[in-house]
């Protein structure tokens, strides 16, 4: 009976001693948060785009850009999916392009689009640029506008980007061009990109990879 109520005992001390010992703690969960609130991430306040030999962008639709060669702040991407087309910026603006047999080349630009940067929301420019399309003079009205900030993610990884809407229309036809970027300072270029060009259907492109020494 003596040993029976010793054990007893015993094992209400260790109840009792285990059960005040264990001490059970509550964390609340972090929901993954995803923020469009991108103003203090520093890498968006760079300052206008400047390209570096063989840097190269590979897109989801098999569009490939590689700069060939840069002078000054011209620089000419070869698409690598054919290259015998090819476009020429300064900095964001398109300078000249080839594309299939046509030739472009810009003439005169009103007022100077460079007054685009630095970026900041709500900023835009708008500019007339003129250009010669198979020796046949074209007239556009083109703006940039920055729409806004956000953080997206693409198969080549998780950005922090500038949405830039790019409108362009012909002051001599019904032809009007429009695409919205994410542009990102890190990557040198757009993770994404929505586009329409005249009657051809919307589509869009997202990056796959790229390479970037700048």
């Amino acid at each position: 009976m003596r040993h029976s109520h010793f054990v007893r005992v015993v094992m209400l001390f260790f109840i009792f001693f285990l059960g005040g010992c264990v001490v059970h703690t509550y964390k609340k969960p972090v929901p993954n948060e995803r923020t469009t609130d991108t103003a203090g991430l520093s890498e968006l306040d760079a300052g206008p785009i400047s390209w570096h030999q063989g840097d190269w962008w590979r897109y989801s639709d098999d569009y490939a850009l590689r700069v060939q060669n840069v002078v000054g702040e011209l620089g000419t991407l070869v698409r690598q999916d054919n290259t015998s087309d090819w476009v020429r910026r300064k900095g964001l603006f398109r300078d000249g392009s080839q594309s299939g047999n046509i030739l472009r080349k810009v003439i005169y630009r009103s007022p100077n689009p460079k007054n685009f940067f630095p970026l900041e929301d709500g900023k835009s420019v708008t500019f007339k640029r003129e250009y010669l399309a198979n020796k046949i003079l074209r007239v556009h009205e083109t703006s940039w506008k920055v729409e806004g900030r956000e953080t997206i993610e693409v198969p080549a990884g998780t950005f922090n980007c500038w949405i830039l809407i790019w409108n362009s229309k012909s002051l001599t036809s019904n032809w009007k061009g429009v695409e919205k970027w994410w542009y990102s300072p890190t990557v040198g270029n757009f993770v994404r990109m929505e586009f329409k060009y005249g009657d051809a259907p919307p589509s869009s492109r997202v990056l796959m990879s790229y390479k970037r020494r700048g």
